[in-house]
C-alpha cells in the first residue's frame, strides 16, 4: 500500500500550549505548516467550570499571543490578572507590585486548555496550516535538504524543518538522537482549586515550606488555584486525606494569610523533575518548550520559557529568510540555540538553587535566605529587575514583531 507524501516548510509535532501558537506565528511568516498532535482535550464550553491546570502567563507572552490573535479569543471572564505577589517563609518576606515596574499587572492566571483551544481556533483560519490529529510521529529520516517524518497512519511529511514541541518525554527528541540530562526532585505537585475566607485581592501568594513551595494563585471566579510541591511521601499522604483534613493543612501551610481555607475541588498530582536537552537542534530538527527544558514550577516560568523559545525561533527563521535561507538550515538553528539555550540553562539552575536554598533547614542557610529576602525587599532596583525578568521584559526576549 502506498502512503501519501506531503511537503511543507515546517512540521510541528505537539499541538499544546507552545506548538499551536507557534504554528500560527510561522504561518504568518508565509510558511506552510503541518501540525501533528496525538490527542486533543475536549473543548471548554463557556459555562464549564474552571479547569484545574492553569499557568501564570507573563505580559511578554500575552503580547505575543495577542499579536497572533489568540489572546482575544479567550473570554475575559475566565482570565485573572494579578498585580502583586507576596513571597514568604519562616523568617522573611518580599512583596512585588506591578506599579513599581511600572505595569498594569505582573501576569495573568489562565487555564491551559483555554489557551490551547484559542490557539486551535486561530490556526483554523490559516490556510497554510494542515492538522494531523489524532496522529503520532513514529519515524524520522532525511533525504537531501528535507526531513522525512513518518506518521502512525503511514503519511510521510517532507519538511525543511521538524519542530519537537511534544513535551518533556519528547518523541522527536528521541527520534533525532538528542540526549537529555536531569534528575527527579523527589517531589510531586498537588493542584486543586479552593475557596478562602478572605479575597485573594488579585495577588499571587507563595510560601516556602521545608518540603516545598505552596502557592495560592488568584482565579477569575474568586477562588485560588493551589500548586503545592511536596516530597513524594508527603504528597501521597495529602492526596489521601479527606477534604476537611486537607483544608486544615492548607490553612496551616499558608499561616491563615487568606483566612481559613473553606472548600476545595478535586485534587490532581504529578511528579516534578528537571529535564534539559544536551542541545536544542539536530539535522533539520529543533526543540522548543518542555521538549527542550522542563524546570521546577516554583517560579511559574515553564510555559513562558516555551513562548520565549517560540518567539526566538520565529525571529531566527525570519532573519534567515531575509538572507535566502530555509527554515531548517544550520545557520537558522544555530542562531536559535544561541538565543535560548544559555538563558534556559541559567533559569533551570536558578530554580534548582532556589529549591535547595528554601527547602534547607540548615540554620546557616536559613539565615542567609532570610537576609536575602529582606535585602531584596529593600532594594528597589533589584526587585524591579527580578520583576522585569519574570514578566519577560528583558533584552534576551525577542520583541513581538521585531525583525532583529
Amino acid at each position: 500500500m502506498t502512503h501519501a507524501t506531503e511537503r511543507c516548510d515546517v512540521a510541528i509535532v505537539g499541538g499544546g500550549l507552545v506548538g499551536t501558537p507557534l504554528a500560527c506565528a510561522l504561518a504568518e511568516l508565509g510558511l506552510s505548516v503541518a501540525l501533528v498532535e496525538a490527542a486533543l482535550p475536549p473543548p471548554l464550553a463557556p459555562e464549564s467550570p474552571l479547569d484545574i491546570r492553569v499557568s501564570a502567563i507573563a505580559p511578554a507572552s500575552e503580547a505575543w499571543l495577542r499579536a497572533l490573535g489568540v489572546w482575544q479569543r479567550m473570554p475575559e471572564t475566565r482570565l485573572c490578572a494579578y498585580r502583586r505577589m507576596h513571597v514568604w517563609d519562616r523568617g522573611g518576606a518580599i512583596d512585588f507590585d506591578a506599579a513599581t515596574v511600572p505595569a498594569e499587572r505582573l501576569g495573568t492566571i489562565v487555564e491551559n486548555r483555554l489557551i490551547q483551544q484559542a490557539a486551535l481556533e486561530a490556526l483554523g483560519e490559516h490556510p497554510r496550516i494542515r492538522c494531523y490529529v489524532p496522529l503520532r510521529a513514529k519515524a524520522l529520516g532525511w533525504s537531501g535538504e528535507r526531513a522525512r517524518l513518518t506518521l502512525a497512519d503511514g503519511t510521510v511529511l517532507e519538511a525543511a524543518l521538524v519542530v519537537g514541541a511534544d513535551g518533556a518525554d519528547s518523541g522527536i527528541r528521541a527520534l533525532a538522537g538528542i540526549p537529555s540530562f536531569g534528575h527527579d526532585y523527589d517531589q510531586w505537585a498537588i493542584m486543586t482549586q479552593v475557596r478562602t475566607e478572605r479575597p485573594h485581592d488579585h495577588t499571587a501568594w507563595q510560601r516556602f515550606l521545608p518540603d516545598g513551595p505552596l502557592a495560592f494563585l488568584p482565579l477569575a471566579d474568586g477562588r485560588c488555584a493551589i500548586v503545592w510541591s511536596c516530597t513524594t511521601a508527603i504528597a501521597r499522604a495529602y492526596m489521601d486525606l479527606p477534604d476537611e483534613a486537607f483544608l486544615r493543612a492548607l490553612t496551616d501551610g499558608s499561616e491563615g494569610l487568606l483566612g481559613t481555607v473553606l472548600a476545595c475541588g478535586p485534587r490532581v498530582s504529578f511528579p516534578l523533575r528537571l529535564v534539559h536537552a544536551v542541545r536544542y537542534v539536530g539535522e533539520r530538527v529543533v526543540l522548543v518548550g518542555d521538549a527542550a527544558h522542563l524546570v521546577h514550577p516554583l517560579a511559574g516560568q515553564g510555559v513562558n520559557l516555551g513562548y520565549q523559545d517560540a518567539m526566538a525561533l520565529v525571529t531566527a527563521i525570519r532573519q534567515g529568510r531575509a538572507q535566502g535561507r530555509d527554515a531548517g538550515e544550520s545557520w537558522v538553528l544555530g542562531r536559535y540555540q544561541r538565543l535560548r539555550r544559555a538563558h534556559n540553562l541559567l533559569t533551570a539552575g536558578s530554580m534548582d538553587g532556589f529549591k535547595y536554598l528554601f527547602g534547607n533547614v540548615n540554620p546557616v542557610l536559613s539565615g542567609l535566605r532570610n537576609l536575602g529576602l529582606a535585602g531584596v525587599d529593600r532594594l528597589g532596583l533589584v526587585k524591579r529587575a527580578i520583576m522585569r525578568q519574570a514578566m519577560g521584559l528583558n533584552p534576551d526576549v525577542p520583541e513581538v514583531g521585531k525583525e532583529g
